[in-house]
């Protein structure tokens, strides 16, 4: 067993330090499948183009841009197109398979809707809401914690707390509330990586992988003082704040769940 803790040392601090990252974008993901679901059967397939055309061309530029950053070649990009078989937009892009820095960034083109789609929301947060600035420094106060540390009630307390500051906000200014919400909800529902997206960046994984584990290495053997900011110890602190904005994409995609199950009991209600 000794043998392979310079393998399992490594994967448990990064399953640790992505704990509740991947928490949050879990129950995101679920909130928009049951929301896409719902809006199908209550109100038709095509209603998904509400949010689409909005949250789609921020899902492919986030798409785009990481392919730049990890020099992919572009070959066509759609931002909104709907093809009536679920693909609504995509980036077709292409890369030197004995290049590692381009099968790295198959990963992380994969997942760049993730962040892309957060960065927006955060803009919208702070440029639209009459007092952002509360909203966010709300979620900052609980950034510093890790997933062990919330509770289901501690939990509940911070959504209900983001209420109250969304609902405040709405009392001072209710068109400008509505129109962030739209545009905020719209991309909330639209920031999850489609499987295709997902399947296409597993090699990029595997190399992630591997330079995680080699990091690790180098951090624990050497005394490199930018290789230890940069270690497994300090992932937590550094992804929790990024992390917890997620809570209002989940606020926002919640809401939405909600509406649909009332407008699902209301048309049950006219047809019986």
């Amino acid at each position: 067993m000794n043998e392979l803790n310079w393998i399992i040392e490594p994967l448990t601090l990064l399953a640790q330090g992505l704990s509740l990252f991947t928490v949050l974008t879990a129950v995101l993901y679920l909130l928009q499948r049951l929301v896409f679901s719902l809006m199908s059967a209550n109100l038709g397939g095509k209603s998904v183009y509400i949010s689409a055309v909005i949250g789609t061309p921020v899902h492919e530029l986030s798409h785009a841009l990481a392919c730049i950053l990890f020099t992919h070649k572009i070959k066509k990009i759609v931002f909104f197109n709907p093809d009536g078989h679920g693909t609504l937009g995509y980036v077709n892009h292409s890369y030197n398979s004995l290049n590692p820095w381009q099968v790295l960034g198959n990963f992380f083109i994969g997942i760049a809707p993730l962040f892309g789609g957060l960065l927006v929301v955060y803009l919208l947060t702070l440029l639209l809401l009459p007092d952002g600035d509360s909203l966010l420094k709300l979620l900052a106060l609980s950034s510093q914690s890790n997933l062990t540390d919330y509770s289901f009630s501690a939990a509940v307390e911070l959504m209900h707390n983001l209420w109250v500051v969304l609902l405040t906000n709405y009392q001072r200014e209710p068109l400008t509330v509505l129109l962030w919400f739209y545009l905020s909800a719209s991309v909330s529902l639209h920031l999850s990586p489609s499987p295709e997206d997902l399947k296409g960046g597993f090699s990029g994984f595997l190399c992630f992988l591997l330079l995680i584990i080699s990091g690790h290495l180098c951090s624990s053997y050497f005394d490199v003082p930018y290789l230890d900011y940069l270690s497994l110890q300090h992932l937590g602190s550094r992804l929790n704040p990024i992390a917890v904005l997620y809570l209002i994409c989940i606020v926002l995609a919640l809401t939405l769940f909600i509406v649909m199950l009332l407008i699902k009991g209301f048309l049950l209600l006219i047809r019986s």
